[in-house]
């Protein structure tokens, strides 16, 4: 026997796990809310030499609840998630709302602000001024909105810049039904951005931000 990992499988009380973390069946405590059962858990693999006649293949993983007697097998792929460092667990879209769902969008940029209005299939300025915008070149800024992801998380003692964030991006989607908020600031050469309500801040690409600034340039 292999000893694979000693972890504590969080068993979520909810129905759906909360916006950050995906509903994976094994995972470090932390990544689930404080209403989740944790419960310690031994995993094991067989070398397979030796085995005789009627004995697990080589690679069985077996797991044994620490509170009980009883040693049970498991698919290999719990062991393998349970390797996995908590942020793999997470979601790392920045953004729920996708371009094609997207109905408007407030943007503040370094202080000025823009407002930009989707009427029936035409995207349209409508903040500072009223005026007629591209399309194309609309939905290349959406895209470049809703398609970024965070590469990491900080953690609370890291300095993100974002109490003076250098864009903020507030859209509505599904016809106006759901809003969301998403704040972006630079800290030297790393660029962090938080969604509105989250605790703790995403660590991005500083070329995405580079790309939805150059994205709006174009559209303005």
């Amino acid at each position: 026997m292999v000893l694979l990992s000693f972890a504590t499988v969080a068993a979520k009380s909810r129905d759906s796990p909360e916006r950050g973390t995906k509903p994976a069946s094994a995972a470090g405590g932390a990544l689930f809310a404080p209403d989740s059962l944790a419960i310690p858990l031994l995993l094991v693999r067989s070398a397979g030499a030796g085995l005789g006649a009627g004995a697990a293949a080589e690679g069985t993983v077996y797991a044994k609840d620490l509170s009980r007697p009883m040693v049970f097998t498991v698919e290999k792929a719990l062991a393998d998630e349970l390797k996995k460092s908590p942020d793999d667990f997470r979601i790392k879209d920045l953004f729920d709302a996708r371009s094609f769902n997207t109905t408007r969008l407030d943007i503040t940029l370094k202080g000025q602000t823009l407002a930009f209005q989707k009427e029936k299939e035409a995207w349209k300025q409508v903040a500072p001024a009223n005026k007629a915008v591209d399309n194309a070149k609309m939905d290349a800024l959406l895209t470049a909105l809703t398609g970024a992801r965070a590469t990491t998380f900080a953690d609370k003692a890291t300095a993100t810049g974002l109490d003076s964030p250098e864009l903020t991006v507030a859209v509505k989607y599904e016809d106006g039904q759901k809003q969301e908020k998403v704040s972006f600031a630079r800290k030297g050469t790393d660029v962090f951005a938080r969604r509105e309500g989250d605790a703790s801040a995403a660590k991005i690409d500083a070329s995405l931000l580079d790309a939805i600034e150059k994205a709006l340039g174009a559209v303005k």
